[in-house]
């Protein structure tokens, strides 16, 4: 089991707006997604290889996709000394790969 996570700066940002967009559309939509983005975390933490792998040989660490349950939202991870790292919250349909840079 991983014990920690931490957001890059990037993905808090992508959470912030994304939890606002939902806001907006409808009062609260935001908090359940927020709360099913750390749902999707607690699992990542408990299942670490339970994800899509991304096979970039460019890659040093393992970077893994996980979906954020009732949400077109998928979270980008990597594990570094035993901390989650989330390297995006990625719109599952925009911009494939944008966070690509991030990583490496």
């Amino acid at each position: 089991m991983i014990r920690s996570f931490r957001l890059l700066l990037q993905a808090e940002r992508e959470l912030d707006l994304a939890r606002k967009w939902y806001d907006e559309q409808r009062y609260g939509l935001g908090l359940i997604f927020f709360d099913a983005f750390e749902a999707a975390v607690q699992h990542v933490q408990e299942f670490p290889d339970a994800g899509a792998a991304f096979p970039d040989p460019a890659f040093v660490k393992t970077v893994r996709s996980f979906p954020i349950q009732g949400f077109p939202f998928h979270i980008v991870t990597t594990v570094v000394d035993d901390a989650l790292i989330v390297i995006a919250v990625a719109h599952a349909k925009r911009k494939p790969g944008y966070w690509l840079e991030r990583v490496k």
